[in-house]
């Protein structure tokens, strides 16, 4: 991943969102990373909506599944809807190993699933 890409990482638990931007930087990555709790917030970061500025192209996405509000499910079928967001890069990083998870996430497309 080149410094010109951004990462949007969207998650619920900062501890989680820690540990991934540790892991990043342990591996020497330097990108931007923009942090969102749930999905709906994510969407707004996307979209420059409700204050938020919109993150630059080009974009990378890491989602975890479970959320509150909006599960990583529900984000990935509003996103493959948007016309102006539909092709975003997304690898999910999720606790779930159960296959109808992975199968429904494949389905929408998503560049990986990392357990």
């Amino acid at each position: 991943m080149g410094d010109d890409v951004s990462i949007l990482l969207v998650d619920d638990d900062q501890i989680c969102r820690h540990g991934v931007k540790r892991a990043l930087a342990k591996q020497g990555l330097s990108n931007q990373v923009f942090e969102a709790r749930q999905g709906i917030e994510a969407l707004e970061m996307l979209r420059g909506a409700n204050g938020h500025k919109g993150i630059p192209r080009p974009f990378t996405i890491l989602l975890d599944l479970n959320m509150p509000q909006m599960t990583g499910h529900e984000f990935l079928r509003e996103l493959r809807d948007d016309p102006t967001l539909h092709d975003a890069n997304v690898f999910v990083i999720s606790m779930s190993v159960n296959s109808a998870d992975m199968k429904c996430c494949y389905e929408k497309n998503v560049a990986g699933y990392v357990t």
